[in-house]
């Protein structure tokens, strides 16, 4: 529901805005056919350095789905063969994860609150059409980028707010969590199971030391997939960045709203890992949690 201080602090400063206001210099859609295999999606996603592609129907040309990293890795990691999986059709993909087939299409005419409302409720990402047939993705690191950079347009009691204080740090909220010498496909099941898009990565004391996400799969051939099954996470991420886990990007219970959107953005990230004292996993901040703060409907 809506609370008359929240329209006064947040929603005001919104209400004139359409998305045509935010979009900026988006390049166009990147999609594949729906007949391609996991493994030419792959290549088309590694070639363009990017997570996510539309599915267009190749019948229609219509687009139909948003296949992103976190999509392909969940089938594989589910299937008995990688081989076997990577030969599959794409069209095959959609559904596994729910927002991959219920992703919304929206207009650069249409508001900028309700894109807030959109992702608030989980969306990543939204099929903006920018003119006649013609789409781009706006995605939550658009939003939070863009709010970051209008700060000064935000309530100051909406950023000054700890991360504890407006409910981002619930005791009954789960943080997800693997060892280092866990084996890293299983740590992509868990994430499956528990349908997150990222665990924390802790050490033999319980101390979150890393993150692990489909992110760290950026520019993963098929090939490159098939080696998961014998890596541990550590082995991983080591790996894939130079041979160092690169730093877990934390913060407390009482970091700010502001402070978290800008840590974020400028770690180019999509959560920040709130810890104790002791730097045990307390809670996780995620781009839809700090987004819904500045949404004009009053989720608290």
């Amino acid at each position: 529901m809506t609370g008359p201080s929240h329209e006064k602090h947040i929603y005001a400063a919104f209400h004139s805005l359409s998305l045509k206001d935010i979009v900026g210099s988006k390049g166009h859609l990147l999609a594949v056919d729906d007949d391609v295999t996991l493994r030419q999606t792959l290549d088309v996603m590694n070639r363009h350095k990017v997570l996510s592609v539309a599915m267009r129907n190749k019948a229609t040309g219509e687009y139909s789905a948003l296949v992103n990293m976190f999509d392909i890795v969940s089938y594989v990691v589910t299937s008995s063969s990688v081989d076997d999986a990577v030969g599959h059709k794409i069209n095959e993909v959609p559904g596994i994860n729910q927002e991959s087939v219920s992703v919304p299409h929206m207009t650069s005419n249409e508001k900028f609150e309700d894109l807030l409302v959109k992702f608030s409720h989980g969306f990543h990402r939204v099929l903006l059409e920018v003119a006649p047939k013609a789409y781009t993705l706006l995605t939550q690191s658009d939003v939070a980028r863009w709010l970051y950079r209008h700060r000064a347009k935000l309530s100051e009691e909406s950023l000054n707010e700890s991360l504890e204080s407006a409910g981002l740090v619930p005791e009954d909220r789960k943080v997800i969590s693997v060892g280092q010498t866990s084996n890293v496909v299983d740590a992509f099941r868990l994430m499956f199971k528990h349908d997150v898009r990222a665990v924390a990565v802790t050490n033999e004391e319980g101390a979150v030391v890393g993150n692990l996400s489909a992110s760290d799969l950026r520019e993963c051939s098929a090939e490159r997939m098939k080696l998961l099954l014998n890596w541990d996470v550590k082995s991983f991420l080591e790996d894939t960045h130079g041979g160092k886990i690169p730093a877990a990007v934390t913060v407390s219970p009482s970091t700010t709203v502001g402070d978290a959107i800008k840590t974020a953005v400028e770690g180019h990230i999509h959560r920040v890992w709130v810890v104790s004292d002791e730097g045990k996993a307390a809670g996780v901040a995620t781009l839809t949690d700090l987004i819904m703060k500045f949404s004009p409907v009053d989720y608290s």
